[in-house]
Order: structure tokens, then C-alpha cells, then sequence
């Protein structure tokens, strides 16, 4: 499918997201967005700041992080079924000015 084709929906700062790590899915909310980052690219490991809204695992309620779009996508993109959560790439995240 070519980039031109893709349907991809925007986010932003504010935005519910889930951190996805080796320990599950961890609800976070989006705090900043350092440059447009689309979540179906591999980017940079600071493009994103959140914040964590549960305790999942090591990662612990509260705790401020850095990470890329392409691992925190935002929850309306979870396709959840009986035994799995698929996460649909065609986001982005832009930073609101």
C-alpha cells in the first residue's frame, strides 16, 4: 500500500495512548509531541513525552517518559479481539502550536 493511499488519522498533545512494552500495554496520556511523527515509521526514541496513567509491571503511575510514536500508539487505534490487541499504524502525531 503506498503512503498516498494510507488513511491516517492525527493526534496530539492530550491524546490517551497506550506505551508498548515487553510488560503489556500501559495507558499513558500524550504531554508533548516534539515533531510530526507518524506512528507507522520506526523514529527517534524522543519524539513523544507522556505520562504513565496506571502501573503495569516496572512502570509505575505518574512516571514522566520519552518515546517514539511508533511505540505509543494512541487507543483509538487498538483493535482489540478474544486473545489479542492488534494496533492499527496508520497514525500520527503532530505538535500543537
Amino acid at each position: 500500500m503506498s503512503e498516498e493511499s494510507r488513511r491516517v488519522l492525527t493526534y496530539g498533545v492530550g491524546t490517551r495512548a497506550v506505551l508498548d512494552t515487553f510488560a503489556g500495554l500501559v495507558p499513558c496520556k500524550v504531554l508533548s509531541v516534539k515533531r510530526k511523527s507518524p506512528g507507522y515509521i520506526w523514529g527517534d526514541q524522543d519524539e513523544l513525552t507522556v505520562r504513565l496513567t496506571d502501573t503495569v509491571g516496572a512502570y509505575r503511575r505518574g512516571e514522566v517518559l520519552q518515546t517514539s510514536a511508533h511505540e505509543c500508539p494512541p487507543v483509538k487505534q487498538l483493535r482489540k479481539k478474544r486473545y489479542d490487541t492488534r494496533i492499527n499504524p496508520d497514525y500520527e502525531y503532530v505538535p500543537t502550536h
